[in-house]
């Protein structure tokens, strides 16, 4: 009893938290940093380190979540596995060493296609033994031991200060994380992770770009409290190597870090008795801390060790109502995600909400299925984001065993662009696995997307 009521307690402070006014000051355990005058001299990471948390708890918390439906008896579709690489970039228009992977030789991925390959292929590492997508691994809920390697990329977010400066971060964070656990009973997992990541940013106010390759270990557990609720944790500890490179002078320093992090989150799902109706919460709050060696400024001044600090916390909320007429299937549903972070360093606090509605579609003789969503994005200083998306899929079995086809169209229409895509889908019967192709083309409406047209050819297996 005072477990629950100590769960209760930390979901209850983690609520707060997130609806704290914008205009309220910094909560007393963030340590503020005083800005430096000298612009090119203040300090600047973290904003970069609000991004690689984000990066780095995605993959755990990716893989989590598949273990939340392996402890119910549940199986999620697996992600597809890549056979080429899209979003590639001319090794002319990347910068020297563009893969950041602490080495002096250039690989053939990087005199390619450089960055952009690797983020290609990070996004899309995605082998985990709990939804049975990892090689000599079945899809047994009984199996006490899971593997697993999940890859991210997300571009950094630039922060204006609370004094209106403006460090110009443009870049992105790419991390691979992987990791084993052990259930110990039918309730409770345990593991350890070990992940690599790589960060590439212009800092525009100082004409440098800032790169750093990073390696963390990190144990995690999970533990459903009730048949409604579920808990799970992290602590991490990692290293890191910077190097500061001027962008139009010789200049370079290198340097390096200590990252030391930890993360508490909550999902509750409860159906409403008889009704057709659930309900579903669940938010992480994700706090780092990492301390920076001196280095020097490319006018030679000294910048002395510092400690950057992120604190982020990311909820969300959804309400869904199936209905059924006859072979008709709809699942109507409503939500919200939120995410609040503060930082130190003098970029303050932000809030940025997330408004989405829609329905699922099924119709069972025919195999089809369908889905429509409409969102809303509300950032701080940043104009609305609002869009609508749409899926539809068919499914069909062909003769002789051959296997299922299924054909799909998906469409996105945002404030920027509009996306359109399509595809087929082959499974085979004989053997769990599936191959796929997938055609998307994207048009912005500032005409200034240089190559909307690309393609993917995926192939994967259950085994």
């Amino acid at each position: 009893m005072k477990l629950r009521w100590s769960i209760i307690a930390i979901g209850t402070a983690c609520v707060a938290v997130s609806t704290l006014p914008p205009d309220r000051v910094i909560p007393p355990w963030i340590n503020s940093a005083l800005a430096a005058q000298d612009k090119t001299s203040r300090t600047t990471e973290s904003p970069i380190l609000r991004t690689e948390t984000m990066t780095r708890a995605k993959n755990r918390l990716g893989h989590l979540d598949r273990l939340s439906d392996r402890l119910d008896g549940n199986f999620v579709a697996n992600n597809l596995q890549p056979l080429f690489l899209d979003g590639s970039t001319p090794a002319s228009d990347q910068p020297p060493g563009a893969l950041a992977m602490g080495t002096d030789v250039a690989s053939q991925i990087e005199s390619h296609s450089g960055r952009d390959a690797l983020g290609s292929l990070a996004e899309r590492i995605d082998f985990d033994s709990a939804n049975g997508s990892f090689p000599t691994q079945d899809r047994a809920t009984e199996r006490a031991i899971s593997i697993w390697v999940h890859g991210t990329r997300q571009s950094i977010d630039n922060r204006i200060a609370d004094d209106g400066f403006n460090p110009g971060l443009n870049g992105d964070v790419i991390a691979v994380d992987t990791g084993v656990d052990y259930r110990i009973d039918t309730s409770t997992i345990v593991g350890v992770a070990l992940g690599w990541g790589s960060t590439a940013s212009d800092i525009a106010s100082r004409q440098t770009l800032y790169r750093e390759n990073n390696v963390t270990f990190s144990p995690y557990f999970l533990t459903r409290m009730t048949d409604w609720l579920k808990l799970n944790g992290s602590l991490g500890i990692g290293s890191s190597d910077i190097t500061r490179t001027g962008l139009s002078s010789s200049y370079e320093n290198t340097s390096s870090s200590m990252t030391y992090s930890g993360s508490v989150g909550f999902d509750a799902e409860q159906n409403l008795g008889q009704t057709p109706l659930s309900l579903r919460l669940s938010g992480n709050l994700i706090s780092a801390r990492e301390s920076y060696g001196k280095h020097f400024t490319p006018n030679g001044e000294i910048v002395s060790g510092h400690v950057a600090t992120s604190t982020l916390f990311d909820s969300e909320a959804e309400a869904r109502y199936r209905i059924e007429m006859g072979e008709h299937i709809f699942t109507p549903f409503f939500g919200e995600n939120q995410t609040m972070s503060v930082l130190n360093e003098g970029f303050g606090r932000d809030q940025s909400r997330r408004y989405f509605t829609g329905t699922d579609y099924a119709y069972t003789p025919l195999s089809l299925n369908a889905s429509l969503q409409a969102f809303r994005e509300f950032n701080p200083g940043e104009e609305t984001y609002e869009g609508i998306k749409g899926e539809l899929r068919f499914s069909t079995k062909l003769p002789r065993d051959y296997g299922t086809l299924q054909p799909f169209l998906n469409t996105e229409r945002d404030t920027d662009a509009v996306k359109v895509g399509g595809g087929i889908d082959h499974y085979w019967s004989e053997f769990a696995g599936h191959v796929g192709v997938q055609i998307n083309q994207t048009v912005t409406f500032d005409q200034t997307d240089k190559d909307p047209l690309s393609g993917l050819v995926t192939l994967s297996f259950n085994m």
